[in-house]
């Protein structure tokens, strides 16, 4: 069964330009990423603050993209 992640968007500022901030959160760990990028910020909510960056094998530019990668990691990750 695959995992259920909550989508969100939000527009930060970010070196005097607003850029496109995508989350999808999971009752276990969450994966942010800005558009454009390729350096995923996973959290793993049993390691209370320890930000680890992951590596997409291609630069994130839209919602759907990161969910991909966040499915695809969680499986890997919290394979049970």
């Amino acid at each position: 069964m695959k995992p259920v992640f909550k989508l969100e968007q939000s527009q930060r500022e970010h070196s005097a330009e607003v850029r496109t901030l995508w989350c999808v959160q999971h009752e276990r760990c969450d994966y942010v990423v800005i558009e454009g990028d390729d350096e995923v910020h996973f959290t793993d909510y049993a390691q209370p603050g320890r930000l680890q960056l992951l590596r997409a094998a291609k630069v994130i530019d839209s919602a759907e993209a990161l969910l991909q990668f966040a499915q695809q990691d969680y499986q890997q990750r919290f394979a049970d």
